[in-house]
């Protein structure tokens, strides 16, 4: 799993460098095609060559370190995703946020629904993850959730959005409370059972966590909160590499406030990352999510899409915090440098030139100098 407490120079690979040996009619991967980072099957000896020239052209998609990402330095600007929203959070509105605006560092699409049965996984799979798009927003990658309860179709969508898609991390979801999706067990239905939600995630790492992250997006519970601390733990030996966790239960829906103490709960009872989510609305709330939780990143989903500036607010007071400590710094450093062996006039004079670039500004010391030299 990609923990917090990996070495700084932990890479995540983001998709398989394999190659297989071409027996009879296996399937063949090219020295040139796997370089490119593409697992597309090259089955037709007659198409071999243009299919891997195809494939070589196309551009690797955007790649993120989490572990590097979910590591906050000292008072720095935690992580930022765009969460997944059906019907909000869309392409359209991804795409317009991060060519407008931006400030998110990551973003996930809505659900991808798995059915619970298919008569043709093959034909399903291809089908569902059609649409997924690794490079929709440039340079920002693009997570792919899923949502079902099926693990063998689970793991075969997975698969393929990692080899044939190049998505940079799944995500499962156990969040959605809408009675369509519980009613077939999917969402936060797998909330009401521990030991099938370990099989399921256990089986997305399984097949696909030697290339990519994966990842939970959980609700506090279903009905309630008592499987919260057994869901929890059920998700780290499942292998998951980080959580995201919005405290609210399925019963809840998007009503009265969430619950960040169950956020605060899951940063002290577990090893991997956990990213909080749930009413943030501005700066204020953000920092106040940061502080009472301890979390390692947010996800922010109706509150940017209420205020598409609010990743850039959250950026930009971090930004403007790290330059008022270096002014600090500095000020101090020369407070210490001029004490009892400058004379206040030189002191006023070094004013005197600093006030000429910033106008306005009194250099710390000069009162007292003036007072006591």
């Amino acid at each position: 799993t990609y923990s917090a407490n990996a070495p700084e120079n932990t890479e995540i690979p983001f998709r398989t460098r394999r190659s297989a040996e071409l027996r009879g009619n296996a399937t063949e991967y090219s020295v040139a095609h796997t370089r490119r980072g593409c697992m597309q099957p090259l089955t037709q000896a007659s198409g071999l060559q243009q299919h891997a020239s195809d494939c070589c052209r196309a551009p690797l998609a955007p790649r993120v370190n989490y572990v590097q990402l979910l590591r906050r330095h000292g008072a720095g600007c935690p992580a930022l995703f765009f969460a997944p929203m059906e019907n909000l959070a869309d392409r359209p509105a991804r795409m317009a946020l991060k060519e407008t605006i931006g400030g998110f560092d990551e973003a996930c699409t809505e659900f991808i629904r798995v059915p619970r049965n298919s008569d043709s996984p093959a034909a399903t799979t291809r089908g569902i993850t059609a649409w997924y798009d690794a490079w929709e927003l440039g340079d920002v990658p693009l997570a792919a959730q899923l949502m079902g309860s099926n693990t063998d179709l689970l793991v075969a969508a997975a698969e393929r959005l990692v080899h044939a898609k190049q998505a940079p991390r799944v995500d499962l979801n156990c969040g959605c409370p809408a009675n369509t999706v519980t009613g077939g067990g999917a969402g936060s239905s797998l909330l009401k059972d521990p030991e099938q939600l370990h099989r399921v995630v256990a089986g997305l790492v399984d097949a696909i966590g030697g290339h990519v992250p994966v990842s939970v997006k959980m609700r506090s519970g279903f009905d309630d909160t008592a499987l919260y601390q057994d869901n929890l733990m059920a998700v780290q030996e499942a292998g998951a590499s980080f959580v995201t966790i919005h405290p609210r239960t399925k019963r809840q829906a998007y009503t009265g406030r969430a619950d960040w103490s169950l956020i605060r709960l899951a940063k002290q009872l577990l090893r991997i990352p956990v990213v909080g989510n749930g009413d943030i609305v501005c700066v204020s709330s953000a920092l106040a999510m940061l502080q009472e939780t301890g979390c390692d990143g947010l996800m922010i989903g109706r509150g940017a899409v209420q205020d598409p500036l609010l990743f850039l607010r959250i950026r930009r007071h971090f930004a403007a915090q790290r330059s008022q400590a270096q002014r600090n710094t500095n000020c101090n450093q020369f407070q210490l440098h001029t004490s009892n062996t400058e004379s206040t006039a030189h002191l006023q004079q070094q004013q005197q030139q600093h006030c000429q670039v910033q106008p306005g500004c009194q250099l710390p010391g000069l009162a007292s100098y003036q007072r006591h030299g």
